[in-house]
């Protein structure tokens, strides 16, 4: 049983880099498979070989704008698997845009204007919110209403990779963590701590070990000297489970109610429209 949950957190893992487009983290990846498998399945890893040997390592050619890092950016890696320890967006203002509730588009909106204006506030000797914590079920909308953020204010979103960041080395996730968070603060953008109770629970919890715990106080350095230039963000399922020392840290608090009536007539509406432009588009296409 234990075996086949290994297999499938590796198929898990080689399918997500695979649609990524990360071709070369798919190459170090099934490279580590060939030498896990080598003496259990010695066959399947000669396959393996030859396909490794057959296609040349080659930088992806993708366009698509919310996966890949400009050329200038070398993005930091786990030193043992080396995969990426973030994942990029960069989505231009119409390219994303979340249904929200009256009262949580206000409570961003105002998010919005002061991050527009941390010149102005600076010169006030005031800071603009430096930090966000996003709280609400899976599927309501807090990764997407990230990009949404980041799109309008014409910044890179830089998303937290916890499959990479997490390693069996003691002590490689803490540096992974101060790396990824070294490299967000380099430049003006916005970083999303996806599932933050995953990685900072309550010291308290004595079911943790020690290694997730100094990941929290890190976590709370980091907050604590955050620059005023970048936004750092975090998402959690269970507000519950995170230390409150660190959820004291957090500028704002924002709650994702499950949508009302009205939400979801609009929601319908909208996702309609789209199905009839792409009904449109595979008609002339078909034409052609």
């Amino acid at each position: 049983m234990g075996e086949m949950k290994e297999i499938k957190d590796d198929l898990v893992q080689l399918i997500r880099l695979a649609l990524a487009e990360q071709t070369d983290d798919v190459r170090l990846f099934v490279a580590r498979l060939v030498r896990k498998y080598r003496d259990g399945d010695p066959e399947l890893v000669e396959q393996i070989n030859l396909y490794l040997k057959s296609k040349p390592t080659r930088k992806s050619t993708a366009l698509r704008k919310t996966t890949i890092a400009s050329k200038e950016t070398v993005l930091p890696r786990d030193d043992e698997s080396r995969l990426s320890l973030l994942k990029v967006f960069k989505d231009k203002p119409d390219d994303v845009h979340p249904l929200l509730s009256t009262e949580l588009e206000d409570t961003l909106g105002q998010l919005i204007q002061e991050r527009k204006q941390v010149a102005k506030l600076a010169s006030l000797g005031l800071d603009p919110t430096r930090s966000a914590i996003f709280v609400g079920q899976p599927g309501v909308g807090k990764t997407l209403t990230s990009r949404w953020l980041a799109a309008q204010l014409n910044l890179p979103l830089y998303v937290l990779d916890l499959t990479a960041v997490m390693s069996s080395l003691l002590g490689r996730s803490g540096s992974n963590i101060r790396a990824a968070l070294d490299f967000a603060k380099s430049s003006p953008c916005i970083l999303l701590l996806d599932e933050i109770d995953s990685i900072a629970k309550r010291r308290s919890d004595d079911s943790d070990i020690g290694e997730l715990k100094r990941l929290v106080t890190v976590i709370l350095q980091e907050l604590d000297e955050w620059p005023s230039e970048g936004l750092l963000l975090a998402a959690t399922n269970h507000p519950e489970l995170i230390d409150p020392a660190l959820w004291r840290r957090f500028d704002l608090k924002v709650e994702f109610e499950l949508p009302d009536q009205k939400s979801i007539k609009e929601a319908i509406k909208h996702f309609r429209r789209l199905l009839c432009l792409l009904g449109r588009c595979a008609c002339v296409c078909i034409r052609r």
